[in-house]
Parts: C-alpha cells; structure tokens; sequence
C-alpha cells in the first residue's frame, strides 16, 4: 500500500514538473518558430477550407484545426509562408514570410502541443510498466524524459510529433498488453501514421517481440488495422476543400496541366482518378526526396552518427545578437546528462545483448525489457544509416532517444536493483536523489535555448 500511495506522488510531482517546463513562457515568441509557420497556416487553411498540398498526411493539423474551430477565433493573419512555384525544378519552394502571429492564436495551439507532451510522460510511464520495466525503473525513465530539454521544445511549439509519439507509444502499450488483440493497437499506431509516416519506425518493438516468440498473426493484423486507418484519414481530406482547388494547388506543385469538369457524373469519376493518381505521384515524389536526396548541405543538418552525442543543436528561432551570441534563441538541444547516459546505455546494452537475448530464451522474462527497448532502438535508427540520403536532422533521433532513454532507466534499476519503494534502502534513496539532481541540472544548462533566455 506504502509502495502505491509513494508511486502515485510521484508520478503526480513527475506530472507537474512536466507541465511546468512545457508552460513556462509559452508566449515567446510571439513570431512563428521553425515549422511552426507550415501547421499553423495550414491548421488555419484547414478551418478556412482552402486547398494546400502538404507532404505529411492530415491528422496532425485537422487536431490543430479542431482547436481554432472550438475557439472560434478567425484572425485577419492566416498565412505565415510564402510560396514560389519553380517552373524550373517543378517545385513549390515554401519560407517563412517573417511576419509576427498578430492576432493568430498561437499561445492556444501551443498548449494544446504542450498538453499533448505532458501526456507523452503518462504515456512513456504506462508504455516502460507494460513492458515489464519495474516502478522505480520507469519513474526514473519518465522523468527523464520530462527535463529532456529537446522532448519539452518539440512538444511545446505548434509541432506534430508530440501527437504522433503519444499515438504510437498507445498503441505499444495496447499491443504489449493484449497482443492476442492487436486490432486496437493497430488503430493507434494508424493514427500515429495518419500523423507522419514516419511513425512507421514506432512498429521495431513488435517485430522484436514477433521474432523473439515466433509469432506474426498478431503482426498482420496490427498493420492491416493501422493501413485502414491511415487509408480513412487520407480518404477525408478532400472533404474540407473543393477536388478541383487541391487539383490546382497539385498541378502548380508538380507541373501538371489538368483541366476537367466534375458537372457530369463521368467528369466526375475522372476527376477523382486524375486527383489520385496526383496523390500517388505526389507521395512517391515525397518518399523519393526522403530518400535519395542531396546529402547534407544545411549547417544545422546532422548525420545520424552524431546524434548519439548530441552534436549539431538546431536554431529554431534566432534572438537579436547582443553580448552572448544570439540570447533569446529558441534551440533545438537535449538534456546533455539523459543524451549521454542513453548512449552509454545503448552501447553497454550491444555489448550484453548476445548473452542476454540467450537468458531470455531459456526463460529470463526479466531481459524482456532489455531486448524490446534495445531492439527498438537499433531498428529506428537502421533507416537512417541505410535508406535515408536527404538532410537529417536533431530532431530525427527523437524517435530512438525514446527507447534508449528507457533502457537507460531499465539499466540503472536493474544494476542498483532498484525495484519498489518497499524495499528501498537508504543508501538506494541517497543515489536515486543524486541522479535526479544530476539530471535536473542537465535541463538547467540547456535551459536558456528551450525558453529563449
């Protein structure tokens, strides 16, 4: 009973602290920040119910768009990108055109992206126990997560990934749950789809587990589920313009001329054949420029070996120069404590695997955990070193640094024994706090890039 009523406390401290990092100077600044300019605009555009062409599927700015909708605000100044059509290269180049949020109400989306991070804790919390991670083990990774400087920057501005995370990490928890039942956790990792494709990495802890017990009904049925889903979002989309202003925004952004008329019913069925075939050659132009493009050419784009260790931090949003270099910089940068203790978790974790995946064979279920977040690390990671050819950056190790974060937190319990806090010692008690503070001052020195200070 003492061990529940501790865990609840701390949980609800661990919560709170959260939600006071993510608030903390929510307002600042008052100015679109990174991508912050493209959802913003086309949550707007999706409320004004006009046509633009986005490469990530609907779900993330239609959650944006439901807030204004429910706010009911209509500001005069909608539009924070410029575009400029390339007859050349055949592209929409797409930049910011500097202009302040005005009377656009971004302090509401931000906290409805900050709500969304502090619900990622809860959720990472839920996600380390249903794998097996112990209670301390998991408190100790979700608030790591929580002083994670890049996790609180990413989950604070009018960004998407707070909402895929949350998603994904959902439907982990589902399938770790009931994996005889994947259908539900097949509809939340769709939904996490239907968010960024990119989600798609999020399926590395089922194949482990798959070929760790031999099993794939469950599998297919959890990507069927998730295709549907991701298949239903996409089917909507044309609902909230006109076919024939998505057409126009299409062919300006591919250089196609396409000219019917939806009057018949014959027009009809060819305009919605013309607009998916767009669509398709839309995604695949998308998926193409993922995968096969320039290199790395931008001065804050980073290739994936570097991540580890956090090189490159991202400027999201430069301050005026003054007697430190750029103050009031919203940076894209982690916790240097929780980064570099992943990494060592991570490389600790490939030197044992060998040896602990042959325990958990013969019957070790407490390796469970290790081998799960392990392998969803590696199998994240392994589309960057192997398919990916365009400018990567910071932010595309996110995904990774999730479950490298829990198995540090697996791995520091499971070394100090750290199980409940009825067996707590207070030698045990002593090294809990000190990591924490450790931790804590960690966020303090990445502080001044997350707010701006």
């Amino acid at each position: 009973m003492m061990n529940k009523k501790i865990t609840i406390c701390a949980l609800a401290l661990i919560i709170l602290v959260s939600a006071c990092v993510h608030f903390y100077r929510i307002s600042y600044p008052a100015s679109p920040v990174f991508d912050e300019a493209h959802f913003a605009t086309y949550a707007a555009d999706y409320t004004l119910h006009k046509a633009f062409f986005d490469i990530h599927p609907a779900l993330g700015k239609l959650l944006y768009a439901g807030v204004l909708w429910i706010s009911g605000a209509h500001p005069a100044q909608n539009q924070f990108l410029v575009d400029t059509y390339d007859p050349a290269t055949k592209r929409i180049n797409e930049s910011m055109n500097g202009l302040p949020y005005g009377d656009f109400p971004y302090v509401l989306l931000r906290i409805f992206s900050a709500l969304a991070g502090i619900l990622l804790v809860i959720i990472f919390y839920l996600f380390l126990r249903t794998i097996g991670v112990g209670n301390i083990g998991a408190l100790l990774g979700t608030f790591f997560l929580a002083l994670d400087n890049a996790f609180i920057v990413q989950t604070r501005l009018i960004l998407l990934d707070g909402f895929l995370w949350v998603f994904a990490l959902s439907a982990l928890i589902f399938y770790f749950k009931k994996p005889q039942r994947p259908v539900i956790a097949g509809i939340l990792w769709g939904l996490s789809l239907a968010v960024k494709l990119s989600a798609v990495v999020f399926i590395a802890p089922i194949l482990i587990y798959c070929i760790l017990k031999r099993e794939k009904k469950g599998l297919v049925s959890f990507i069927v589920a998730g295709l549907i889903v991701l298949t239903f979002i996409i089917a909507i989309n044309p609902l909230f313009s006109s076919v024939n202003d998505q057409l126009a925004v299409l062919n300006s952004t591919f250089g196609f001329t396409i000219k019917l008329s939806a009057q018949s019913a014959a027009g009809a069925v060819a305009l919605l054949k013309n607009y998916t075939g767009i669509i398709l050659v839309g995604a695949l132009e998308g998926l193409g420029n993922y995968v096969g493009g320039g290199g790395l050419q931008g001065t804050i784009a980073s290739p994936w070996y570097l991540w580890p260790i956090k090189q490159i931090p991202m400027p999201y949003f430069i301050g005026s120069p003054g007697i430190t270099l750029f103050p009031n910089s919203i940076i894209l940068d982690g916790n240097p404590i929780v980064w570099y203790a992943s990494t060592l978790a991570i490389i600790f974790g490939l030197v044992l695997c060998y040896r602990y995946t042959k325990d958990y064979l013969r019957g070790a279920e407490d390796k469970k955990p290790f081998l799960i977040l392990l392998g969803g690390y590696v199998l994240t990671m392994l589309p960057f070193i192997f398919i990916v050819h365009r400018d990567t950056f910071l932010y595309h190790y996110l995904p990774s640094l999730l479950f490298a974060i829990g198995l540090l937190a697996w791995s520091v319990a499971h070394w100090l024994t750290l199980d409940d806090f009825d067996t707590l010692t207070k030698k045990q008690a002593f090294l809990l706090i000190g990591i924490c503070a450790l931790v804590f001052v960690g966020f303090l020195s990445a502080a001044p890039g997350t707010y701006g200070l």
